[in-house]
C-alpha cells in the first residue's frame, strides 16, 4: 500500500507541474501579445501618417486646381540621410505647372530628367527626424518646389499622393 500512495503522490506532483507549465505558458501567450499590441499602436500612427490628405506646396487653392501639365515621378526610393542604408523612403511626386512646361523650349517632359534629379537631391539630404516631423510632408512640398522652379516656366504646385518611410 506505501507503493501505491508513493505512485499518486509522483502522479499528483506531475499533474501539478504539467498545471504549472501550462500556466507559465498561457503567462508568455498573453505578455507576448500585450506586447504586440503597444508594437502595434506606436507604428499605427506612422502608417496612417502616409495616407494624410495631400494638399499644394506653395499656396493654398480656393476653387477648382489649376489647369496645365503634370509631371508624375512615381515610387522614387532614397535613403534618408544618417540612416546608413536602413531605412527607405517611398515618394510619388506630382508636379503640377501652368502652361506647357519648361525653359528651353521644352515641354516638362523634357526636363524629366533634370527635375528627377533634384528631388532625389532634395530627398536623400533629409534626415529620418525630418521626414517624421509634424508638417514634414508640407515643409519638404516647398523644398521640392523652390529646387524645381528653375526648369520651370511657371511656379510649381507640388503634391505627395504616395509617401512611405519604411
Amino acid at each position: 500500500m506505501a507503493k501505491e500512495n508513493h505512485g499518486d503522490s509522483q502522479g499528483l506532483d506531475g499533474e501539478r507541474a504539467h498545471k504549472g507549465s501550462l500556466v507559465k505558458t498561457i503567462a508568455i501567450v498573453a505578455a507576448s501579445a500585450v506586447g504586440g499590441v503597444m508594437l502595434a499602436a506606436s507604428v499605427v500612427p506612422r502608417i496612417t501618417h502616409a495616407d494624410e490628405h495631400v494638399e499644394p506646396a506653395v499656396e493654398e487653392h480656393h476653387g477648382p486646381p489649376p489647369v496645365g501639365t503634370t509631371l508624375e515621378l512615381d515610387n522614387i526610393i532614397v535613403n534618408p540621410a544618417g540612416t546608413s542604408g536602413m531605412r527607405y523612403l517611398m515618394v510619388t511626386v506630382a508636379i503640377e505647372i501652368e502652361g506647357a512646361g519648361g525653359h528651353g523650349g521644352g515641354g516638362i517632359e523634357e526636363q524629366e530628367h533634370r527635375i528627377r534629379d533634384r528631388v532625389v537631391a532634395v530627398l536623400e539630404r533629409q534626415t529620418l527626424e525630418m521626414l517624421t516631423a509634424p508638417g514634414a510632408r508640407d515643409s519638404l512640398k516647398v523644398l521640392l518646389a523652390e529646387a524645381v522652379a528653375p526648369y520651370l516656366e511657371s511656379e510649381p504646385h507640388i503634391y505627395l499622393p504616395h509617401f512611405v518611410i519604411q
